[in-house]
Parts: structure tokens; sequence; C-alpha cells
């Protein structure tokens, strides 16, 4: 189970897994073309996102782990 919050977000959000015991997750942010903007390994089962340079506006994401999908969404910075 993967929780974002909060979302929508101006600065930070706070990515939790919940339930996984493989290999560390990566996080990959992608804008609203496709077009990969990040990726960010998780420390444990947490991953505290900055917004560093992205603009306001909506993002997707990918969390992914020994080549397993563990999730997807969106993302609205504020």
């Amino acid at each position: 189970t993967v929780t974002v919050g909060p979302n929508p977000f101006e600065e930070t959000t706070l990515f939790t897994i919940d339930g996984w015991n493989g290999k560390v997750p990566t996080i990959h942010i992608y804008d609203v073309t496709g077009r990969l903007l990040e990726q960010q390994q998780f420390h444990n089962s947490k991953l505290l996102f900055n917004k560093a340079q992205l603009s306001v506006g909506v993002y997707f994401y990918q969390i992914e782990a020994d080549g397993v999908l563990l999730s997807d969404g969106r993302l609205l910075i504020q």
C-alpha cells in the first residue's frame, strides 16, 4: 500500500510504502507529456519529495522496485 500526502502540495509531500520487503523502491516523476523529470530512491519505506524546481501543475509518478510496479498516480503542485 502506498500513501501520498498531502496531495495537492506546495513544497513537499511524503510517500509511504507499507508491506514491501523487497529492494529499495525508486520513484519516477513525469510531466504531462511523459518526459522523465526526476528519479529518487526511498529511504526504507518513506520518501519526502521536495518539488525543487518543478513548477505549479500536474505531474505523474511511478514507484518501482525489483522490476515490479508498486504504485502510480498523479501529483498536483500548487
